[in-house]
Formats: structure tokens, C-alpha cells, sequence
């Protein structure tokens, strides 16, 4: 099975506690539910299409993606250690995921429309550059980073998903 989130609407003024949102998941290529939040903290609304089970979805969620693990504070009022506690990703987690994926791409795209950006070597910080009056990348700028700071990963000259990957990570 193969799932994918599109058409992902996030209503930020909306957003107290979760993401306002609304999306269509996508199933092998089909549609197979509508997925809403209302952002007050609560869960989201799915609303199955075509026939599909979100039951069923559900169950593949949690018997195939991976688990996603909390630290808990152990001992009372001191913190002495910390237990890792592991949770199932079902729909609703895989979604949130997915959505906080959607808002991390759209705000490094927009950074990397006007911006160098780059992760420094040493320390893996991520930095941007960007020239005042200048409003849209060039690959200029690139070469001040390069001679600035030598080693620097630019994200402007990855492939997208490389870039996203080490944006997300370092951001």
C-alpha cells in the first residue's frame, strides 16, 4: 500500500493547539479520505471516499511505518533518568507528520527563492545569506558562501529532497 497526503490547506490563523488543516490522502494513486482538523486540539476528521475503510488504513499505518518514541521523566520530582516510551504511527500521527513536512518545505522553498542557504561546516548550523535589494536567489550568492565560509553544504545547488532533508534536520 502506498499512501500519500495531497492538497494539504493549513489555516494558521485557525491553529490553537494542532494545525488547522484539511487534505485528501490518497491511497495507491486514489482517493481514500478526507482528513480535517480544526486545530482546538482535538482529533482529526476523517471521511472515507470510494469505498475505503479508514479502519483498514489505520491498521496498515500502524503495522508498517515506523514507530515514533517520547521521553518520559522517571523519578518523581527530580528527573533521574528518562524512559522511552514507543507508540504505533497510526493515520492521524502519519497526518500531522505529513503536514508539519508540508509547512517545513514551504518555508525552506520560500527561503531558498531569495537566500543562500547552507548548513556550516563544524558546527552543521544552518545559515542564510541573502543581499540587501536583492530579492531572488542567484547563484552568485552561492560563491560568497563558498568563499566565506569553505565546506558550507549549499542547499540551493541539492536536489530538492537532499535540501529538505538537511533543512529539517538542521532548522
Amino acid at each position: 500500500m502506498k499512501i500519500e497526503l495531497k492538497n494539504i490547506k493549513v489555516h494558521l490563523g485557525l491553529s490553537e493547539e494542532t494545525h488547522a488543516y484539511t487534505a485528501m490522502l490518497y491511497v495507491d494513486g486514489k482517493k481514500a479520505v478526507e482528513v480535517s482538523n480544526q486545530g482546538h486540539g482535538g482529533g482529526d476528521y476523517q471521511y472515507p471516499v470510494n469505498g475505503q475503510s479508514v479502519e483498514k488504513i489505520n491498521d496498515w499505518c500502524e503495522n508498517n511505518l515506523p514507530k515514533w518514541s517520547l521521553s518520559e521523566a522517571q523519578g518523581g520530582g527530580a528527573v533521574a533518568g528518562a524512559m522511552e516510551k514507543e507508540f504505533k504511527t497510526d493515520l492521524e500521527m502519519w497526518c500531522h507528520n505529513q503536514v508539519n513536512d508540508h509547512l517545513i518545505m514551504k518555508d525552506m522553498k520560500r527561503g531558498l527563492a531569495s537566500k543562500a542557504l547552507y548548513v556550516r561546516e563544524g558546527d552543521g548550523q544552518l545559515m542564510q545569506m541573502g543581499f540587501r535589494g536583492v530579492r531572488k536567489y542567484n547563484s552568485r550568492m552561492s560563491d560568497v558562501v563558498r568563499k566565506e565560509s569553505p565546506g558550507a553544504v549549499i542547499l540551493n545547488d541539492l536536489p530538492l529532497e537532499d535540501a529538505f532533508v538537511l533543512y529539517k534536520s538542521h532548522g
